[in-house]
């Protein structure tokens, strides 16, 4: 880590990622390239992989890829045609991991395979559809990688067939499957406190199988000290007391050193590994960026890991000052640019996009064209006024028809009433007022004149039209006012049809009424709302200020609602499809009376189900823009430094979407931060520290061997390849340790050269110039026929051998076999 702005370019090939990369200076920046012959670039082109695809990661503007040769790997694979300068009697070295193979002989500086340990079983094409083993790499080519599987549990081998077959393949590619027999000793590592069964299988395989002429079986973490801190060219250890801290890919431990061995009473345990670490990056970022999730693969964040994050030496004061310093916050943010190739996954580019938008209205500017062309020619503003345009009768020129006609229309049934029934005739017309007939017919004279005299005024067409307009409302007026019973079929279905339409018509008028009522509201807001802007505009400031907020919250509550939905396994996805089958039931899922509908509240499942409305994300845009145009009025300066860049932590409020770019900050220390509080990917278990604390109170001797054993603190295993890994150790001892003890020595803290590969050469330095002392610690052909496959020879990288209780019907099964 480096202080300003910087850019790292490493690849990070999708199979390939576990191998280690060299790595080579360039001005101001760094290139990491993975290991590029053999097996390594072959079964990654087959593996399905994404091949060597560049993630720049850095702070700068710069964004061009750096290209720079780097050095020549040495370790480069040997397949099984190639010659090996190893002799005859050249021990073979095999550090079986949970996370990496690595396996070669003992004189070779580096091994000659490192590949993933797994296994998978299939038809092999090239050899008459036979079924066979494929190991490594080869398990993960894209027909097969669904059945590759791995024979550890957390990082103990449990399925002896799985180990069998890997180090079938291990021994093919190392170029031994065509000896007889493998007549060379091995050298293997082995978990902590490794199970008796475990060991008993291993063992079987190696003597049974490959008839090793010897087995020496050792602690990773043992070996890795073993080859940092020997004396000269001898396998003596420089100090006889330590304190070995392995972070792995599956499990970290506390390995406490007494007299030159590995004291197992005090060694502890704590399963959180490379692995827990790299799966919490890989959801987190995955979460926070769910456009780069698809691209987001583990082996691509386990390679970013490696090189990106780093721990810090306290880390609530590093977020403290992340939260408060802007500064610091910009230094030790990243930005991680991804690949055209593999962003082009994700969505199109800006280009892209406003390219789409242009064409989007170069198409609705055609169309435009389109109808403009089809439409008659419009007429022009003359010919229209020469036009004449036809009269519409008033209101009241409607209301002197309608009276007239009102009032014929009562005499004329009058007089037909004569026809009917004299008696009723006299008595209506006495009623009316008329003492005489020829009063009525001459009252009808005049009503009939008077019509007259409005056809010649009015015009007679229009006359003519309100009369028919009467004639059908008197109709339907009728219909309405006669029961059914006594109806035609013809008549009835007049009835309904007008029913239909008068309801209609009554319908509209209530919106009508309901929109004009809104309006009158909406302008008494108006006014209430500019008079309180007048009187006190700061008050009515701070209410605009929440409306913004509350619709702003509102409104990235249902993008997440919306976004989670998409997802089947999310929990709105499962809500939606409760409420889906809850409508579809007969009664709505619900015992007792049907009430839905009788709140409002109730519509709103239908929403639900929908999961999402553009409508009302549109209204809620425009309410948004009015709402910032009347802040804007009121306080300018307010809005400017709203929308003025943000600084520091205020980032991860305002995350900025870029198309081919993310930002990393406090991820950088989070994701190591899990080997000391495990609690933060939700496991209940006590940190390194805390292990480290148990460990030390169960040494033998009480302070004595205590004060020893942490003068010489030794780190190990991938994780403790991280950045700062020796400078938050020793933060966590100093707080540990009394403080008189600080004073009186000298705390040391080391980190393994290659805390990856250290294992594997110290298993290979062992082998090589261990002389009497690996003859010693080998366990030869006579003693494993003699004590069994579960024994143990405990050397100074070794485990401790507690022999099985003895049970006597196993051994008399055992003898009968």
């Amino acid at each position: 880590r480096r202080g300003g702005t910087k850019k790292v370019v490493f690849s990070v090939g999708e199979v390939c990622s576990v191998a280690k990369e060299a790595a080579v200076d360039v001005g101001d920046e760094r290139v990491w390239r993975p290991l590029e012959a053999g097996l390594l670039k072959g079964q990654a082109g087959e593996g399905g992989g994404d091949g060597d695809d560049e993630w720049n990661v850095g702070a700068g503007a710069s964004k061009e890829k750096v290209s720079a040769e780097g050095p020549t790997c040495s370790r480069e694979f040997r397949g099984p045609e190639a010659e090996f300068s190893a002799k005859k009697d050249d021990a073979v070295v095999i550090d079986l991991g949970s996370s990496e193979v690595r396996a070669g002989f003992a004189s070779d500086s580096d091994p000659l395979l490192r590949f993933p340990p797994l296994v998978s079983r299939a038809r092999d094409p090239g050899s008459d559809g036979r079924r066979r083993n494929f190991v490594g790499y080869d398990a993960m080519h894209t027909s097969i990688r669904a059945g590759a599987r791995s024979p550890f549990e957390l990082n103990v081998p449990f399925n002896p067939t799985l180990v069998e077959r890997l180090m079938d393949g291990t021994i093919q590619l190392m170029g031994l499957a065509e000896d007889e027999k493998i007549d060379r000793p091995f050298v293997m590592t082995e978990p902590v406190c490794q199970m008796n069964t475990a060991r008993a299988f291993m063992m079987e395989i190696l003597f049974e199988g490959y008839q090793a002429s010897g087995v020496c079986l050792g602690v990773d973490a043992m070996f890795s000290y073993l080859y940092n801190a020997h004396r000269h060219d001898s396998c003596l250890l420089e100090r006889n007391q330590a304190l070995v801290l392995s972070c792995g890919f599956k499990a970290t431990h506390v390995l406490p050193i007494v007299d030159g061995r590995f004291y197992a009473a005090a060694a502890k345990r704590i399963n959180v590994g490379g692995d827990q670490a790299t799966y919490s990056l890989t959801r987190r970022l995955r979460l926070i960026y769910p456009k780069f999730a698809p691209i987001f693969t583990y082996d691509r964040i386990n390679a970013m890991k490696e090189e990106v994050c780093y721990f810090s030496e306290n880390y609530s004061m590093e977020l403290e000052r992340l939260q408060k310093d802007a500064d610091y916050f910009e230094k030790v943010e990243m930005v991680v640019e991804i690949p055209a190739e593999d962003a082009a996954k994700t969505g199109p580019s800006p280009e892209e996009v406003k390219k789409q938008k242009q064409n989007r209205m170069e198409s609705g500017k055609r169309l435009q064209e389109m109808m403009i062309n089809r439409r008659p020619p419009k007429k022009s503003v003359e010919a229209e006024k020469d036009e004449e345009v036809p009269r519409a009768l008033t209101e009241d020129e409607i209301k002197r028809i309608e009276a007239v006609l009102n009032q014929q229309n009562e005499l004329e049934v009058l007089f037909d009433l004569k026809f009917v029934n004299e008696e009723d005739f006299y008595f209506a017309m006495a009623k009316k007022g008329f003492k005489q007939r020829k009063q009525m017919e001459s009252l009808l004279d005049a009503t009939r004149s008077k019509l007259e005299e409005l056809q010649r005024e009015l015009g007679e067409n229009l006359v003519d039209e309100a009369q028919a307009k009467w004639q059908k409302r008197l109709y339907e007026d009728a219909i309405f006012e006669t029961p059914d019973t006594l109806l035609s079929p013809t008549a009835l279905k007049d009835k309904r049809r007008l029913k239909s339409i008068r309801g209609a018509a009554e319908a509209r008028e209530r919106v009508r009424q309901q929109k004009e009522a809104e309006r009158q509201q909406r302008a008494q807001a108006e006014a209430e709302a500019a008079r309180k802007k007048e009187e006190d505009p700061e008050g009515y400031l701070a209410e605009k200020i929440k409306e913004r907020d509350d619709l702003l919250q509102k409104m990235k509550y249902r993008k997440a609602a919306r976004e989670a939905g998409s997802d089947r396994r999310s929990q709105a996805s499962r809500n939606r499809m409760r409420l889906l089958a809850q409508q579809s039931l007969p009664d709505g899922g619900k015992k007792g009376a049907d009430n839905f509908g009788a709140r409002d509240d109730d519509w709103n499942v239908y929403h639900d189900m929908q999961g999402g409305n553009s409508e009302e994300d549109e209204q809620d845009e425009i309410l948004l823009a009015n709402l910032k145009e009347e802040i804007a009025e009121l306080a300018p300066e307010l809005v400017a430094a709203e929308e003025a860049e943000a600084r520091g932590a205020e980032k991860l409020y305002y995350p900025v979407d870029r198309y081919n770019e993310f930002d990393i900050c406090i991820d950088r220390i989070r994701t190591p931060e899990v080997i000391w509080q495990p609690s933060i990917v939700g496991l209940d278990q006590c940190g390194l520290s805390e292990a480290m604390s148990l460990s030390l109170r169960t040494l033998p001797g009480a302070s004595i061997t205590r004060d020893s054993v942490v003068q010489e603190v030794f780190l190990t295993g991938g994780m403790m390849n991280t950045e700062h890994a020796r400078d938050r150790v020793a933060t966590e001892l100093q707080q540990l340790l009394p403080v008189d003890l600080l004073k009186r020595i000298n705390l040391n803290v080391r980190v393994a050269k290659d805390p990856v590969l250290d294992a594997w050469r110290g298993a290979a330095f062992l082998a090589s110039r261990g002389g009497d002392t690996f003859v010693e610690s080998c366990i030869s052909r006579a003693d494993y026929e003699e004590m069994g496959p579960e024994y143990l020879k405990e050397h100074m990288a070794s485990n401790v051998y507690y022999q099985r209780p003895v049970d006597p019907k196993r051994d008399a099964k055992r003898r009968r076999r």
